[in-house]
């Protein structure tokens, strides 16, 4: 059969043992087993080579595998069906010569087609076992990824905080988390990984798994991102990066100290009123082995909300190609009130949602809100 543009030995049997050998995709030209010049002949012109005695051929024998085995009768066939070559049937015999007679060819022309059907309906057969598999290790994938993100909000006294993960495809590469450091000191970060699917999902378990290994060395946020971009940097190729907004909340000082390697700008909001966004930091992760972050503290007040987002959020974008954008999610942000986490996350999603209306969510969606009662 061919793949990929190569003829490649799928199946073999000997006769005279009666032993059929099913072989890895196995290339034409290697081990020795059929004339590789026959095979390429007939799969290039969709004719039939018979040949009574291959070492008395004008055409073939001068050709390597003929001289070296001295093959008597080839007979080498086209399998096509609805005009499309599915594979090449290459018969040959060492011990007479004329073996394959003009009526034998006949019954194989007749049994062609039937022979193309049933090697198509083997080949979806096992494309849909592929495809079962694959299924399956992406359930278990999104599975562990839905395992590794927080089950539940963190119980910090005089604080409201939520997270909310919504991925575009089965597995993605946003991230957030709630790491606690001490009775009163909380890391809470968010991340976006470059990429989709489950190559993004591996690398943002990998950050994860760095970041908790940080934190537990109690490490400020700055010096957390610099050891994490290093480890990042060595251990993926250059267009793979990270950006990350990473912050210790002290809920007895109620302060929150943060550095922010590229990620979207959290919103500050006293009493319902944009006060800042929280830029100070750097680049995105992995994109230089050296970097030092910047980090700053700020002082949370009663009724403050931090809203961190992922940019899946703001650059939603709806059947016009129009973006949701940071204006409007700024707009539902700064509604009035005394709103829960769970009912500003709530509000965003369903914000971002009908804006997009019909058109398929095209990146993960992540926001994790802290308010201080």
């Amino acid at each position: 059969m061919e793949k990929e543009g190569t003829l490649v030995i799928v199946a073999e049997r000997e006769e005279r043992t009666r032993k059929t050998e099913t072989l890895r995709w196995l290339p034409a030209g290697q081990g020795g087993r059929v004339c590789e010049a026959i095979a390429q002949y007939v799969a290039r012109t969709r004719d039939h080579v018979v040949l009574t005695d291959a070492t008395l051929s004008t055409r073939f024998a001068a050709d390597p595998y003929v001289q070296r085995n001295k093959p008597k009768s080839i007979l080498c066939a086209p399998i096509v069906h609805q005009g499309k070559l599915s594979a090449l049937l290459y018969l040959e015999n060492n011990l007479t010569a004329g073996a394959f007679t003009r009526e034998r060819i006949e019954v194989l022309r007749l049994l062609s087609s039937q022979i193309a059907i049933s090697i198509e309906n083997a080949l979806l057969h096992e494309q849909e076992k592929a495809f079962t598999r694959m299924q399956e290790e992406v359930r278990l994938a999104a599975q562990i990824q839905r395992n590794l993100l927080p089950q539940s909000s963190p119980p910090i006294a005089g604080y409201e905080i939520s997270g909310s993960n919504i991925p575009a495809h089965a597995v993605g590469g946003d991230y957030f988390d709630f790491i606690q450091i001490s009775e009163d000191r909380w890391a809470i970060c968010i991340g976006d990984v470059s990429g989709k699917g489950l190559p993004a999902s591996l690398l943002m378990a990998n950050l994860q798994a760095t970041l908790r290994g940080q934190t537990l060395l109690d490490a400020p946020p700055g010096e957390c991102l610099r050891r994490a971009n290093r480890l990042l940097f060595q251990s993926t190729s250059p267009e793979k990066f990270a950006t990350l907004f990473y912050a210790i909340l002290d809920a007895r000082k109620h302060t929150l100290l943060f550095s922010n390697a590229g990620h979207d700008n959290p919103f500050v909001l006293h009493h319902g009123i944009e006060s800042r966004r929280l830029k100070t930091g750097g680049i995105p992760l992995g994109m230089f082995e050296d970097f030092v972050f910047e980090e700053e503290t700020i002082s949370v007040e009663p009724g403050d909300l931090v809203v961190m987002c992922s940019d899946g959020i703001a650059e939603a974008m709806n059947a016009h190609e129009e973006q949701f954008g940071e204006e409007r999610l700024s707009a539902i942000l700064a509604q009035p009130g005394h709103p829960s986490p769970q009912d500003v996350i709530r509000r965003t999603l369903e914000a971002a949602k009908e804006f997009t209306g019909s058109t398929p969510q095209s990146d993960d969606m992540t926001i994790v809100v802290i308010r201080r009662t």
